[in-house]
């Protein structure tokens, strides 16, 4: 899950831009994919991905709506 979200992420920065997340479509149901903040003071080159996957594309909107608070608690742990 990583490697796609950096292929993206490389790709993102080819077109000038920044990738902030990455919906994967698989049949069993989407899989979203989001760059994860780490904690404040933290030092790492580590990269965090919260990975969220979902029952339909129909769950994306809510997802997106709910992502910045996920990646707020995500950041404090």
């Amino acid at each position: 899950m990583a490697a796609a979200l950096a292929a993206s992420g490389v790709l993102a920065e080819s077109l000038g831009g920044d990738l902030g997340q990455a919906v994967l479509e698989y049949r069993s149901g989407p899989l979203l994919l989001a760059c994860a903040p780490h904690a404040a003071g933290a030092v790492t080159r580590e990269q965090r991905v919260l990975a969220l996957r979902l029952r339909s594309l129909t769950d994306l909107g809510r997802a997106r709506f709910e992502l910045p608070r996920l990646l707020t608690r995500a950041a404090a742990t």
